[in-house]
């Protein structure tokens, strides 16, 4: 009897999820119970707070006026590159990267503003998207270590790996239009889809990233 990844996902995608999980488990590191102590613990959460925080107001920057569909459209592509050898292995870094993601430039007046409104922002705080967005980084944050905590509502963008917002990347160029030498032409990146304002894209030479499409539901 075919198991669920056999019989229900397309098999280059249960390949991958199968390589992302012992990926992930030969990444995880071995604790020792004697240095488990609750300072380490109190540390620990500590420092998985912050790292979520982040993840947050990423999604929450970049994101936040396309609902809960866009933030999960954003993190989708964290996760991937996260998932990608050419990228760092965990969500901070991957968010970090230089010139990656334009709420954490911090360089023009108006970058500035946006930084500093970001670094406020907190959950439970009467911000009701905000705290969309960091219900969502938490969800993603669950399969750190493990195997992938998926909800999925973004369909086709699932694979997605880049993003762009057309209109805003043609007015910083002051052309009205995207210059032919910008990534988003590039030959080896394809077009996912659009949400919003946002359009998704994938490098070919990626594989899919094994991660569940269904609808409404939920992969361990």
């Amino acid at each position: 009897m075919a198991d669920y990844f056999t019989e229900i996902l397309p098999m280059e995608r249960a390949a991958a999820m199968v390589a992302a999980q012992e990926k992930a488990k030969a990444a995880a590191p071995e604790y020792n119970v004697e240095d488990v102590t609750p300072e380490a613990v109190k540390q620990d959460k500590e420092n998985w707070e912050k790292r979520r925080l982040l993840f947050a107001r990423t999604l929450y920057g970049e994101a936040r006026g396309e609902g809960p569909e866009g933030m999960e459209a954003v993190a989708n592509v964290l996760r991937n590159r996260k998932e990608d050898t050419n990228y760092p292995s965990n969500y901070t870094d991957v968010i970090k990267q230089p010139d990656q993601f334009s709420v954490w430039r911090n360089k023009t007046p108006d970058e500035k503003k946006i930084y500093k409104a970001l670094e406020k922002l907190k959950p439970n705080t009467g911000n009701a998207v905000f705290d969309e967005a960091y219900e969502i980084a938490g969800r993603f944050m669950d399969g750190d270590g493990g195997a992938p905590y998926v909800y999925d509502s973004t369909g086709d963008l699932i694979d997605a790996d880049h993003y762009l917002n057309p209109v805003k990347v043609a007015k910083q160029y002051k052309t009205g239009k995207i210059p032919k030498s910008h990534w988003s032409k590039n030959k080896d990146v394809e077009l996912q889809g659009v949400l919003g304002a946002h359009h998704f894209y994938k490098d070919k030479t990626r594989p899919p990233s094994g991660f569940n499409t269904g609808r409404d539901r939920y992969v361990r």
